[in-house]
């Protein structure tokens, strides 16, 4: 049921953002592993690992939302999905750059 309810949340969201594949497409994406993947599809699979992180960090009582949690779970959701990876799992100022 909770892998369900992933499969869901990371489509209903990622589609939101305009991720084209459908529902049936994400659910297999989640049970293959594959090597060379889209954009779309990875990020799909990091939309997937954030809510295990979260999931996993209410469940042991060590969820805290802070600043450093938003930006742990930035980063997963944008990993290899920027162009520069050090931007990953940072806050991006107003003027486009970040801190």
């Amino acid at each position: 049921m909770e892998l369900e309810a992933r499969e869901l949340s990371s489509y209903a969201s990622t589609s939101i953002e305009g991720n084209p594949p459908p529902l049936t497409d994400v659910k297999k994406l989640f049970k293959i592993r594959k090597v060379h993947i889209r954009d779309t599809e990875c990020e799909e699979l990091n939309y997937n690992k954030a809510l295990q992180t979260l999931y996993t960090l209410v469940r042991s009582g060590k969820f805290t939302l802070n600043l450093k949690t938003v930006e742990k779970i930035q980063k997963q959701v944008v990993d290899r999905l920027l162009g520069n990876p050090d931007d990953c799992g940072r806050i991006r100022t107003s003027n486009g750059h970040y801190s």
